[in-house]
Order: structure tokens, then C-alpha cells, then sequence
């Protein structure tokens, strides 16, 4: 499939976002800079808003079904090994980083959870496990051909369930985003009506009034990732703006590190959360306590091992194994099973 080129661009910025406030949230959480607590917490509010919507949006935009069932039969295994492997893997990478950093670790995970991660995804990771099974039951409800109606229906209901149901975290993860890869799938379809300029400009204003909205709410308001009955509407409409926005866009000097941060943007997803909270702990314990200088360190050097990981993923096999495990056998498999 020929790669869209504004589809890797919203990529790669969308994942330079998620780097971002990544690194805010775990500075943050040291408790080492609180008069800066409400700039922090203004700013995590709104780029939690829109990340993962987009993301998920993107994710649908590309979406085709299939009706061959030796296809789809393929699409799966795929979809789960280079899905479902890398979350596994980074599922244990993350506990014992977790428990090895002792307390300048927030929000550790017990070895125990590695236990349940199949249905209380770890951390960060949520999203490959939430996606793989987003991607699962639409492509069985296209396969029964389930008209976009019925679907929408199904999914506005799933929605209202999830919302609910205080069942495992997965099936509630699965239930209340679901509707934004759907969502980017009908923007595919139906773009010139669902872009048109005068719905992008009511969609900015709802995004605007729901962040305005999230600053209102106690506690942790801040974090505004969970698509919750109060901010749903904003952030359905966050996806309209950043694929107007995306589509207009015009890059041309950073153009290609912006493409090639895209196409490597699950890396990059990856190997970010360990990464940064790895730096952070380190520039800590070297006694770099001004917030802007940790700041730009610990974003700068995350996003760029980030980078480098992506980049070399495809030139050294061990690498291939880990992000691209698909090709990884579909190359040494085939040559393991000549030399026997």
C-alpha cells in the first residue's frame, strides 16, 4: 500500500505530542517544581485531549476491509504479532524498569501484573493491545456486512456501555474508543462533507470550550486522555481539526524528518515511556533540578534514541525481531528453512 504522505506527517507530530507530554507528566509527578503546577497541568490537559483520538482516527482512515477469508485469516496473524508481540515484550520491559527504579518511579506496576496484562493492559501499552481488538471486531462486523448505520448504532452503544460496565480495563478501553477508528474510517469515505471549512470551525470551538471545561473539573484534571462522557464531544471533534489541519499543512525543509518520524511513529511509541523515564531519573540524580533545562534534555534525548531506534530497526535483525516481527520471519524463516 503507497504511503500516504500527510497521513506520516500527522504521524510523526502527533508522536512528537505523545513524547511531549510524556515527559511533562513524569516531571510533574517528581513534585519538584509546584509553582509551575497549573502551566504543567494546562498544557497536559490539552495535548491528552487530542493524541489519541487522532491517533486512533489515523489508524481508521487507513482502515480496508477484507472479505477473503485467507486474507483476513493473514490480516490477523499479522496484526497480532506486530501488534500484540511488541506489547508483550514492553509490557515486561516496563515492570522491571518499574521495579528496579524504586521510588523515583511513579505509578509502579507490581510483578503481578504481568500476569493480568491480557485483559489490564500495562501502562502506556493500553493502546497497541486496544487497537488490535478495535481493528478485530470491526473487521468481523464488516465481514458480516453490517451496514455504516447499524455500525454507528453498535458503536454509539458500545460507547454507552463502556462508560458503564466496571469490567476488565480492556473490554472498557475497547468500548469507549472504538468510535474514533470508526470515526476516521468515515472521514475517508465521506471527507468532503465531513471537512467541509464551516463543521472545522464548530469542531475548534468545541475542542477549545472542552479544554476550557476540563480546567474546571477537581483533581486530577488534567489528565484528559480517557474519552469521558464530559470531554467526548471535544475530542471526537479534535479529529476533524487535525485531518483539516494536516491536509493543509505545507512542509518543506523539515518535510522528510517529519515523514520519517511518521513512518517509524509505533517505534517511537514504544521505546519512549522507558526511555524518558530512564533520563529523567538520571539528570535527577546529577543534580539538574531547573525545570526548563531537565525539560529540554530529557525531550530532546528521548525523541532523538527514539528516532535512531526507528531508524536502525530495519538495518539490524535483532531490532526487526522486536518492531517488525512479520518481515523479521518472512526474511530469516524462509532462510532457516532452506538451510535445513
Amino acid at each position: 500500500m503507497k504511503r500516504i504522505e500527510w497521513i506520516d506527517i500527522a504521524k510523526g507530530q502527533t508522536i512528537f505530542l505523545v513524547v511531549l507530554v510524556h515527559v511533562l507528566e513524569g516531571i510533574y509527578k517528581t513534585n519538584l517544581f509546584p509553582n509551575l503546577d497549573w502551566g504543567l497541568q494546562w498544557t497536559m490537559s490539552g495535548i491528552f485531549l487530542i493524541i489519541m483520538p487522532i491517533f486512533l482516527a489515523l489508524s481508521g482512515y487507513l482502515y480496508k476491509a477484507s472479505f477473503d477469508r485467507t486474507h483476513f485469516a493473514l490480516q490477523i496473524k499479522n496484526k497480532a504479532w506486530n501488534l500484540l508481540w511488541p506489547s508483550v515484550l514492553f509490557s515486561f520491559i516496563y515492570v522491571i524498569l518499574q521495579n528496579f527504579g524504586g521510588g523515583s518511579v511513579h505509578e509502579g506496576h507490581q510483578w503481578s501484573a504481568l500476569l493480568k496484562m491480557g485483559w489490564e493492559p500495562i501502562g502506556y501499552l493500553w493502546f497497541l493491545e486496544t487497537l488490535f481488538l478495535i481493528w478485530l471486531l470491526i473487521s468481523v462486523l464488516f465481514r458480516l456486512k453490517v451496514p455504516l448505520v447499524g455500525q454507528t448504532l453498535i458503536y454509539i452503544g458500545m460507547l454507552l456501555l463502556g462508560w458503564q460496565i466496571r469490567g476488565p480495563l480492556i473490554l472498557t478501553d475497547v468500548c469507549v474508543w472504538i468510535l474514533f477508528f470508526f470515526l476516521g474510517y468515515l472521514i475517508r469515505k465521506f471527507s468532503d462533507q465531513m471537512l467541509q471549512p464551516g463543521i472545522v470551525v464548530i469542531s475548534m470551538i468545541l475542542v477549545l470550550f472542552t479544554w476550557y471545561i476540563q480546567t474546571q473539573q477537581p483533581g486530577e484534571w488534567y489528565d484528559a486522555n480517557g474519552p469521558t462522557p464530559l470531554i467526548m464531544i471535544g475530542k471526537l471533534a479534535s479529529v476533524l481539526v487535525a485531518f483539516k489541519f494536516f491536509q493543509l499543512i505545507k512542509l518543506n525543509k523539515t518535510k522528510k524528518y517529519w515523514l520519517a518520524a511518521g513512518e517509524n511513529s509505533l517505534i517511537i511509541y514504544l521505546v519512549h515511556a522507558p526511555l524518558a523515564s530512564i533520563l529523567r531519573i538520571i539528570f535527577l540524580k546529577l543534580g539538574v533540578d531547573n525545570f526548563y533545562l531537565l525539560m529540554v534534555i530529557v525531550l530532546f534525548l528521548t525523541w532523538e534514541i527514539s528516532r535512531l531506534i526507528g531508524r536502525a530497526s530495519l538495518k539490524y535483525q535483532f531490532l526487526k525481531m522486536i518492531f517488525y516481527p512479520t518481515r523479521w520471519w518472512s526474511e530469516t524463516g524462509k532462510f532457516w528453512l532452506r538451510s535445513r
